[in-house]
């Protein structure tokens, strides 16, 4: 867990009304989230869809500069079959312009073979890759390169396609995916970090849609590992529930994959609020506490 620092203190409580939606995977029985009732701010009910293979670990990511509970969702290895849990959120997400993150890892990759996870928003039956209303991927796939390549992507409702990934991700390392979307402009736009370059962006005050645009593709400080945008197709649904798809191929018989999720957020502010605000936590009530003891010594 990350300390959080005492000037952020006094704003906790009016930072944390910017986020819709908080899922830090604390609080659950290790072992599969289906059924399991949702903890996440925002979320209500149980989890649902989410075979043998969506666990929930007590070990969780972090980046420095992201507030981390413990606890992260891991899909294990299926072998050539997609996998889907799914939360309701207790109230539908407005359709103007939102800002999200999440913390992924993947593991090592072999030739014809993929994990693939992604994060998606949308209504109770939009619940594949293609209806919902916006989908975030943390790994996709390109087969037909050489060597084959696996890369972000995201998908608007209904388009045909998620592009051709131009990079590959590390295995075993902790990125942030950042996002905006908007349903009634039908429009999604999304970025991936890794620790030095969030690093960068926060201690430069440019973690914003113009100054991620502005970098180049890379891993050094002040690229970022990818970026792309989307454009819905048609109408975008109601985004009444949160969908974690997995797709694991065992194309070379090799069976271990697994895609982990954790800190998913939507805020309703900015980037920044997405991606950086701290809840509030054991740390942050004993500073409370210990302020409060000084300013009665005094």
């Amino acid at each position: 867990m990350h300390l959080i620092p005492l000037a952020l203190v006094a704003a906790t409580a009016v930072s944390q009304a910017a986020i819709l939606v908080n899922e830090s995977f604390s609080g659950y029985n290790v072992g599969a989230i289906n059924g399991q009732a949702v903890s996440g701010l925002g979320l209500s009910g149980s989890w649902t869809g989410g075979s043998a293979h969506h666990n929930y670990q007590s070990p969780g990511l972090s980046l420095a500069g992201v507030y981390s509970a413990g606890g992260s969702l891991r899909l294990g290895s299926g072998g050539n079959t997609t996998y889907r849990a799914t939360a309701a959120l207790g109230q539908a997400l407005p359709a103007d312009q939102l800002y999200g993150s999440y913390l992924f890892s993947t593991t090592t990759h072999t030739s014809n073979a993929k994990t693939l996870g992604s994060f998606a928003v949308g209504a109770a039956n939009n619940n594949t890759d293609n209806t919902a209303a916006f989908v975030w991927a943390g790994n996709g796939y390109n087969s037909a390169a050489s060597p084959a390549l696996e890369s972000p992507g995201i998908r608007a409702q209904q388009t045909n396609t998620w592009g051709t990934p131009t990079v590959s991700l590390t295995a075993n390392e902790t990125y942030l995916m950042l996002f905006t979307f908007n349903a009634t402009m039908g429009t999604t736009s999304a970025w991936v970090l890794n620790q030095g370059q969030l690093t960068n962006y926060l201690d430069s005050d440019t973690l914003d849609a113009t100054g991620l645009d502005g970098a180049a593709l890379g891993t050094a400080d002040t690229e970022v590992v990818w970026k792309g945008s989307a454009t819905a197709a048609a109408a975008i649904a109601p985004m009444s529930y949160l969908h974690l798809f997995g797709l694991q191929s065992n194309g070379t018989g090799n069976n271990t994959f697994s895609f982990t999720w954790d800190e998913l957020r939507i805020s309703d502010t900015s980037l920044l609020q997405a991606a950086t605000i701290p809840e509030p936590s054991a740390a942050v009530f004993g500073a409370i506490g210990m302020l409060g003891l000084l300013r009665r010594r005094r």
